[in-house]
């Protein structure tokens, strides 16, 4: 949407606003005079509703929290000249976020909170408090689950902070990057448009590598953090390959856009080894700490390739928590590994695979979540 006013000499507040009601975003643009803010040069309110508006747009406006802020300059006569910026200054919706519970019938209660918090259960109102793991649906701009009043009794509340559910469909068009040494290649993996909308990681030979992988929009810090992925199928030669989870990376940083970076030395890591070389009867998870440090292993029988598993790992204040649940009973968790360390407090999440001691590396994922409050 474009306008044309009359050439501005004097120092102005440009402001961008994104509003959300229910399936739409309201977009406003705002030039007032600095000196005098209730002076409005121009205003340009914009509605981007669910409908295609034109070409290149897919219909529905970006959903999610924002997680950056830019400025563009530009010259469209590309004549000489210069600009001064001052007080860059980016806030947030400063309504409370609130918890509505309403009976749904029988036994069933409904939860429903603003897509900008996420939902914390504890057993007690003092807590602990932890992320809930479960998955939301986003119903007009608003998160919703159904709770059973028959089940143990919890308690809840709203924190602010990110709730992100991937399962590597076909509308997901961020290609993946993995890193690995610069003397091997990373396995490959395609556009995550694989059948079923699921992640297939292979490499052989020299692409078989030790790698990262993560979404290339960059990530924002996170606390009290609970992320999973879904194992759904793997190469029964992968002998000490593993998979997982990596929390509270680059506690550094605000954001983390890892172009170039490998594993981080500040982080959490949560692995499954398929099976271990020389064991083939066994599996383990195991918990890593700043620098790769050993926390804590698990040893267990062997996870079974005809069966596929959901790996859950939480960072909780100082508590760190391995949960593998096969995906047909997710009450019980076939194994849990469990350590306390508090060195690093937040940061952000992605995966990591460990190669194979021979020479192949194969495992379908799907269903990446990962909930985590903010600062």
């Amino acid at each position: 949407m474009d306008a044309t006013y009359a050439p501005v000499t004097v120092p102005v507040t440009l402001s961008l606003t994104f509003t959300r009601q229910g399936d739409t975003l309201i977009v406003g643009a705002r030039v007032a005079r600095r000196e005098e803010p209730q002076d409005v040069i121009f205003a340009l309110p914009y509605r981007d509703g669910p409908e295609a508006d034109g070409e290149g747009d897919n219909g529905a406006p970006p959903s999610g929290p924002v997680i950056g802020v830019g400025m563009y300059v530009g010259n469209l006569e590309l004549s000489s000249g210069h600009g001064v910026l001052d007080n860059l200054v980016c806030s947030a919706d400063p309504t409370p976020l609130a918890l509505q519970v309403r009976r749904a019938g029988g036994t069933s209660l409904r939860l429903t909170w603003p897509s900008s918090g996420v939902l914390l259960e504890a057993e007690t109102p003092e807590g602990p408090w932890r992320p809930w793991p479960g998955t939301c649906p986003l119903i007009s701009g608003a998160l919703c689950i159904a709770e059973q009043t028959t089940r143990p009794a919890k308690f809840y509340r709203v924190a602010a902070g990110e709730h992100c559910l991937d399962a590597f469909s076909q509308s997901w068009d961020a290609v993946p990057r993995m890193i690995a040494p610069a003397s091997r290649g990373q396995p490959s993996m395609p556009t995550l448009t694989v059948s079923g909308g699921r992640g297939h990681i292979q490499g052989e030979g020299a692409r078989n590598a030790d790698f990262l992988l993560y979404y290339d929009i960059g990530f924002a810090a996170q606390r009290d953090t609970v992320a999973s992925v879904d194992l759904v199928d793997w190469d029964d030669t992968m002998e000490d390959a593993a998979f997982g989870i990596v929390l509270r990376a680059k506690p550094e940083k605000e954001f983390w856009f890892p172009r170039t970076d490998r594993l981080p030395q500040d982080r959490y890591a949560g692995m499954l080894t398929f099976k271990k070389a020389g064991s083939p009867s066994e599996s383990v998870l195991s918990l890593t700490g700043p620098g790769g440090e050993p926390l804590e292993v698990k040893r267990f029988p062997a996870v079974d390739p005809a069966e596929q598993y959901r790996l859950r790992f939480w960072a909780v204040g100082s508590q760190l928590k391995l949960e593998l649940f096969r995906l047909d009973d997710l009450d019980r968790p076939v194994e849990t590994c469990e350590a306390t360390d508090g060195r690093v407090a937040e940061g952000m999440d992605a995966m990591y695979g460990l190669k194979s001691s021979g020479d192949t590396y194969d495992v379908t994922i799907d269903r990446y979540q990962v909930t985590g409050t903010r600062r």
